[in-house]
């Protein structure tokens, strides 16, 4: 099963505004749709699309706000919609972002489309390839109608208000290694046959993870994680004669609700359902009991499918399963379950042969249980760039991790005075690229993980480029005066070449993990970064109004005030989502990741302002932040309550970042954080900082090891 149906996931940030005071940032507005004509030519040709052959790139966003309609009409087939991370907004109302009428052989890929009735639409299309998109709070996600033989692959769906993904009067399309989140219906099939959704991750759609309705048939459903619905499985009269296995099916109110005569198994083996309550009398990881399980599952696993090459489904690949498959060795279907691959990679072939020995023997040693422990028993280090000494050298940060049982490195790059070069086109100095890379070896070698965060806090920006500095709604100072307006031209400039700089360092030594810290911050007289003079200036920019002064972020808010909260949560997920698409073009296995501050959730603002709304509830590997205050006070029970609550609204948030040492506070009082923080289910840990504790060291790995 792919690697993205196990991962948590991640959605959204940021802020888009700026002081009109010395410049105005606006937006590129389309006079109206923009076309893609059959003859190649782009109309209007002011358009912001740039041509190289068949490859039309974006150059900037479009937003089609005021005009309606489509926001790209693609009538030309062979070619391929380049995003580059920008995005394509609509009205709210009417239209489709991408609309592709009659095509064949087209590629759309890493762009983000919100805010239309259909973020990308194919009518009549064929062999059309949809990857590497976030497509976001429209009416319905991705639409297919009467299109046949197209790929939808690896796109962020989530926040749609009722379609993720609906096929219509489709066959033999793939809907593979997508995250279909938080929208009203995950993946629909209707009147659509011999497609597969295979390897898709399908969390908290309200009414239903997948449904087939209106004679589809002859479809696979299989390896897709299904969880937190209300239904699972819905599957309506007329639609026979799907394939349904190995999907794992999670804490759904009706796991499947069936109404049709399927197959829910592949001969041997169906899938796994965390309510499943009965027995595996031979040990073949297969339960044999209460059969069949939900009326339709005649072979229910006894746990998660993971790997193919856990023929006995105990979590582990080992002799075992060897074992099974070399008492198979020749054999034909008696034997399916250790019939794991073929000619075609993981394609079972109907017999055991030497393909299945090898490929057991590759995987041989995996073991979910210990994967899972390596990857989010986080112990973890954090080291600012600002704070480090000359005698600081990446081997003596590592050899400080060794000492006192870190297994992570979290490198903070802001303030970024170290490292500023005065060009935000190349924001980094050789000297401290030399040192990330070398950090990164470093870690790499001893199998540490490692995440570069960069924040909003970037000091020469209040020397450099003063009108980006983010101000209080009345002009106010915060208290260091080095926030930057999230949609500050050269802000932009240096978050996008400063990511792009740290994922080509990260990618020669491991996966790439980039965290955006600090974008939704206390600041300006107690009043969150994005109630700014730049913000209210885009909205009034936007919208023709003006935003009053707040008297305070506590309390309810009258109609326009929560029409602003909104509309600068939306605007704060934009900029996170544009930042993530960055990284994302450079390496698309990059991991991208936020830290919020749990300060903020146990109560000490409004539900209006308090951060998960900016950064989405979706598909983040999300980093959660504690204000050593808290713990210097010992306030264990808010603490206690903010840690339940981001989980509750963020299932994704999984590693605890503690802005505290034992410097600052106690070790007793580290100590009783962590072990709340493990009590919790968070799946680790990463301590600030080493500047402040290498004269204080703090070893927390017992609390992290057996939490």
């Amino acid at each position: 099963m792919s690697k993205k149906a196990f991962s948590a996931i991640m959605l959204a940030l940021l802020l888009t505004s700026v002081s009109t005071l010395a410049f105005t940032i606006q937006p590129v507005m389309a006079i109206g749709t923009i076309y893609i004509r059959t003859d190649g030519s782009i109309n209007p040709p002011t358009a912001p699309i740039q041509r190289n052959r068949d490859t039309y790139t974006l150059t900037a966003s479009i937003y089609t706000e005021e005009t309606g309609g489509d926001g790209v009409v693609i009538q030309r087939s062979n070619i391929v919609l380049e995003g580059a991370g920008y995005k394509i907004q609509g009205p709210y109302r009417d239209g489709s972002g991408i609309n592709l009428l009659y095509v064949q052989n087209v590629t759309v890929r890493n762009v983000m489309v919100k805010g239309y009735v259909t973020g990308v639409d194919l009518l009549h299309c064929r062999n059309v390839n949809v990857t590497g998109n976030t497509v976001s709070e429209n009416t319905n996600g991705i639409v297919g109608r009467f299109s046949d033989s197209n790929m939808i692959a690896e796109n962020n769906i989530t926040s749609n208000t009722v379609e993720g993904v609906c096929l219509n009067y489709s066959s033999n399309d793939n809907v593979v290694d997508n995250y279909m989140i938080g929208n009203k219906n995950g993946l629909r099939l209707r009147n659509t046959s011999l497609s597969i959704a295979h390897g898709n991750t399908l969390i908290n759609n309200t009414q239903y993870a997948i449904s087939l309705d209106s004679s589809s048939s002859h479809n696979e459903i299989r390896e897709n994680t299904i969880q937190q619905s209300y239904y699972g499985m819905l599957i309506s009269r007329l639609c026979p004669d799907n394939t349904i296995f190995h999907n794992n099916l999670i804490n759904n109110t009706d796991q499947a609700n069936s109404m049709s005569s399927n197959m829910w198994d592949n001969g041997c083996e169906g899938n796994y359902w965390r309510n499943y309550n009965g027995s595996d009398l031979n040990s073949d990881g297969v339960g044999d009991t209460y059969l069949p399980w939900e009326g339709v599952d005649n072979y229910p696993l006894m746990n998660v499918y993971w790997d193919a090459c856990d023929i006995n489904h105990d979590l582990k690949v080992d002799v075992k399963d060897l074992a099974v498959a070399a008492k198979a060795f020749d054999a034909e279907p008696d034997h399916l379950h250790a019939d794991i691959t073929g000619s075609e990679y993981l394609v079972p072939d109907g017999k055991v042969d030497i393909r299945d020995m090898a490929l057991i023997v590759k995987h041989f040693g995996f073991n979910l249980a210990n994967v899972a422990t390596q990857q989010t028993k986080i112990n973890g280090l954090t080291i600012a760039l600002d704070t480090l000494r000359s005698t600081d050298t990446p081997q003596t940060i590592v050899n400080f991790m060794k000492r006192y049982n870190y297994n992570a490195l979290r490198i903070y790059m802001g303030w970024c005075s170290s490292l500023w070069t005065g060009n935000v086109n190349a924001p980094m100095n050789t000297r401290t690229q030399t040192y990330i890379d070398e950090l990164c070896r470093l870690c790499a070698q001893n199998k540490y993980t490692v995440v570069c965060a960069v924040s909003m806090q970037v000091t020469p920006f209040a020397t450099a480029f003063p009108n980006e500095i983010q101000v209080g709604p009345n002009g106010e100072q915060n208290s260091q005066g080095n926030w930057v307006c999230p949609s500050g031209p050269n802000f932009q400039a240096f978050t996008r070449n400063l990511v792009k700089i740290l994922v080509n360092i990260m990618e020669k030594h491991a996966t790439p993990r980039i965290s955006v810290d600090e974008m939704v911050f206390v600041t300006c007289g107690d009043k969150p970064t994005f109630y700014s003079q730049s913000m209210r200036n885009l909205y009034k920019q936007r919208t023709g109004k003006s935003i009053p002064i707040f008297s305070s972020t506590y309390g309810s808010y009258d109609t326009e005030k929560s029409r602003f909260i909104e509309f600068a949560k939306s605007t704060i997920r934009d900029f996170y989502l544009e930042m993530k698409a960055v990284a994302k073009a450079e390496n698309p296995s990059a991991i991208y990741q936020a830290l919020i501050d749990t300060y903020w959730v146990y109560p000490r603002t409004s539900y209006d302002t308090e951060p998960w709304d900016f950064y989405g509830s979706s598909n983040l590997d999300e980093i959660t932040y504690e204000w050593f205050y808290a713990i210097r006070d010992q306030d264990w029970v808010g603490i206690t309550d903010g840690l339940r609550r981001v989980k509750n609204l963020n299932p994704t948030a999984n590693k605890y970042f503690i802005y505290g040492t034992s410097e600052m506070t106690t070790i007793a009082n580290m100590r009783q954080a962590v072990e709340l923080v493990m009590a919790q289910d968070y799946d680790g840990v990463f301590l600030y900082e080493y500047a402040k504790s290498r004269s204080h060291p703090l070893d927390v790995s017992d609390i992290v090891s057996s939490g």
